[in-house]
């Protein structure tokens, strides 16, 4: 999970960093599972202890983020403009200024911004390592998260840069009823980010009922 959010950081080629993005969620899965085979029967009734719902929360809530930028990015493909490396991102803020938005949030979602679903499930996480003794996973958590975090920050800062110091105009948006579907797909995955960051409950609640 560390090296995974490193490369985030650090990388260059959006292939790595979409890829790393993958393993930061499989890797969140895999802990969640753990500690929930370690947490006390007594505490898996309350939010903060039930590792196996934090999990499927926060994998879910980065799943939809993910999504959102995997297909934003295909979106802006199909408009003719290539994205292969983190700097190609400069400058969407103006000639996408939809998908830079869908982006937007989804990176704040993984960078566990508060009001995204991502902010929720990773402080669910970490908490339930904390009640599960974990402290070390749970340090390692909060680490890898700092640098998620920053990597974020990092993909935000190219994402409103300007291209090459000019100003281009708005791209035209794709045609037709393919258009519309693709707009859609990301609006959808966008809004549940946004919706599950301010009414966790409404997934929370089903997982919670489920693993009881």
């Amino acid at each position: 999970m560390i090296f995974c959010s490193a490369v985030v950081l650090i990388g260059w080629k959006m292939r790595d960093v979409l890829a790393a993005l993958c393993v930061v969620i499989l890797s969140t899965l895999a802990v969640g599972q753990s500690l929930w085979r370690w947490l006390p029967v007594s505490g898996r009734d309350t939010y903060l202890s039930d590792a196996r719902a934090a999990t499927y929360f926060c994998t879910s809530a980065w799943l939809l983020a993910l999504g959102g930028i995997v297909l934003s990015i295909l979106y802006i493909r199909r408009t003719g403009r290539r994205i292969t490396k983190v700097a190609d991102l400069a400058g969407l803020h103006q000639t996408h200024p939809g998908p830079a938005f869908a982006i937007t949030v989804c990176l704040l979602s993984f960078a566990a911004a508060p009001l995204t679903a991502g902010f929720f499930g990773k402080v669910m996480l970490i908490g339930s390592a904390l009640v599960a003794g974990w402290y070390a996973v749970a340090v390692a958590m909060l680490f890898a998260g700092f640098l998620l975090a920053a990597g974020c920050l990092r993909l935000l800062s190219a994402l409103y840069a300007d291209m090459y110091g000019k100003t281009p105009a708005p791209a035209e948006p794709m045609p037709g009823i393919r258009g519309q579907l693709w707009r859609l797909a990301i609006t959808i995955l966008v809004a549940g980010t946004i919706i599950l960051g301010a009414l966790p409950q409404l997934l929370m609640e089903p997982l919670l009922a489920f693993g009881r």
